[in-house]
Formats: structure tokens, sequence, C-alpha cells
């Protein structure tokens, strides 16, 4: 994805270079940080609220692998 120059835009050429790498970097951030971590937070309290444990290993590792499943798949379909 990526941000281009309408010809109705009369923002300067580099103003809008600034834009779309900004927004770049926050989606690449999102993605490869905010999503992977947070659906490994919300599977590790979805594990303890099931009644699993909290220091049954099982639960962290179910987090761990959940993390790296969601970052192995961002990285390859969200993240260019």
């Amino acid at each position: 994805m990526s941000i281009v120059k309408s010809d109705n835009d009369k923002m300067p050429d580099e103003a809008i270079e600034d834009r779309a790498n900004t927004y770049q970097g926050m989606m690449d951030m999102g993605y490869v940080y905010g999503l992977p971590i947070s659906l490994g937070i919300v599977m590790f309290i979805a594990l303890i609220l099931m009644g699993v444990g909290l220091f049954n290993p099982m639960t962290w590792i179910i987090s761990f692998l959940t993390w790296l499943g969601v970052l192995g798949f961002s990285k390859t379909f969200f993240v260019h």
C-alpha cells in the first residue's frame, strides 16, 4: 500500500512523502509489535480465565506460540 499524490493536491511533494513515511511506519509498528503482543496477552488471559492456571507451563507456552504465530503471519502478509 502506498500513498500517491493526486492531481488536485496542493501540498508540496516532500510533505506528501513525509506523510507516506509516517503512515507506513505506524502500520509497520502496529502490525509487527502491537498485533502479536496484544493477541499473546489475550491468549494468556483467556487461558487463565478458562482455569488452566497461572503457574501451568502450558499457559506460558501456548501464549508464546500464539505471539510467534501471529508475528509470523503479520510479517508474511501485512508487512512488505
